[in-house]
């Protein structure tokens, strides 16, 4: 199932206002993520929204460093930042985090090395230009997806370069695409799996979407998003349910019937290959009440510990003294 990523804004200028916290009511709203489901808090002291000025490092901790402090290690969490210097300073105090770098260590040299050293999990996201000047730069002529697909291809070697071997792809929404645009990487997510990264899309509440976010976060869920960066847990956990129970239905379901359903879940169950137990299946001396035959013994998917000690009046060794 796919992570939900939320969001803590520690700035007062981040376009989504109800993401915006003080520093002091941080941990408290980092609670109420956690209990609504969320997986990782995305921490973000500098605003990258459409024209958003540059933020001073300094300033930046400054935001950062209070709620760092107080972090105890209970919780996996990110930091959106494109500094170096930052991830440094974030490392010391609290202890290794994901880097969420939306410049995929373009606007610091430092970055990628620094993330290497430090053994981080890194998040790479595609963009052009910066908040001022992004939106002036959508032409993609070969096609956006193709072009992000050879962008992360560069960039898959360039981390290989650098020593940093586990990353997520993260193809910028918003960061200089069309709203059309964005919705076909929605919908051809699946061209990016021949790279083996896990994706993670940020849609929430951006212009594209046009009010729906849900709408998008169940196109990427549908074309194999692996992670989702949201405001709303609740609504984001929702999204998950609803298509968990529709692809089970699709798949478990054709019929309409509960036999049906469990006939099909127990097939693919037997064809996993997490299946510790199987040779129990093989040695058992146990039976159901509906064995099943299998390599030639009655077989049965417990330990010595089936209630099924005899079927229909005879025990299990008559019944293999009779064959």
């Amino acid at each position: 199932m796919a992570k939900i990523m939320a969001i803590v804004n520690l700035t007062p200028d981040s376009f989504f206002a109800p993401s915006r916290v003080e520093a002091s009511g941080a941990l408290a709203r980092v609670g109420e993520l956690l209990a609504q489901g969320a997986d990782i808090i995305d921490f973000g002291a500098v605003s990258t929204r459409p024209g958003a000025q540059d933020v001073p490092v300094e300033q930046e901790w400054e935001r950062l460093e209070p709620v760092l402090r107080r972090c105890d290690g209970s919780f996996e969490f990110s930091i959106d930042t494109t500094s170096a210097e930052i991830v440094r300073r974030a490392y010391a105090l609290a202890g290794p985090f994901i880097v969420n770098d939306i410049s995929a260590g373009e606007d610091d040299p430092e970055m990628l090395p620094t993330v290497s050293r430090l053994g981080l999990k890194y998040i790479a996201m595609h963009k052009r230009g910066n908040p001022r000047t992004m939106d002036s730069r959508c032409e993609y002529p070969q096609g956006v997806v193709p072009a992000l697909v050879d962008y992360f291809r560069r960039f898959e070697r360039i981390a290989a370069e650098k020593g940093i071997g586990e990353w997520i792809l993260d193809p910028g929404l918003g960061f200089a695409k069309t709203p059309q645009q964005c919705w076909e990487i929605l919908e051809q997510l699946e061209a990016f799996a021949p790279l083996g990264r896990p994706v993670l899309i940020g849609a929430a509440d951006k212009r594209f979407t046009a009010g729906d976010t849900e709408k998008a976060h169940r196109t990427a869920l549908l074309h194999g998003a692996d992670i989702l960066r949201v405001h709303d847990v609740p609504a984001a956990i929702q999204t998950l349910k609803d298509l968990g129970e529709r692809e089970f239905f699709r798949v478990a379901w054709p019929w309409r019937g509960w036999r049906t359903a469990l006939t099909v879940c127990l097939a693919a169950a037997r064809r996993s290959d997490r299946r510790p137990w199987r040779r129990a299946w093989q040695s058992s001396n146990t039976l159901p009440s509906t064995p099943w035959r299998r390599a030639n013994a009655w077989t049965y998917p417990c330990r010595e510990a089936s209630p099924f000690r005899t079927v229909r009046g005879r025990s299990a060794a008559d019944i293999r003294a009779a064959r």
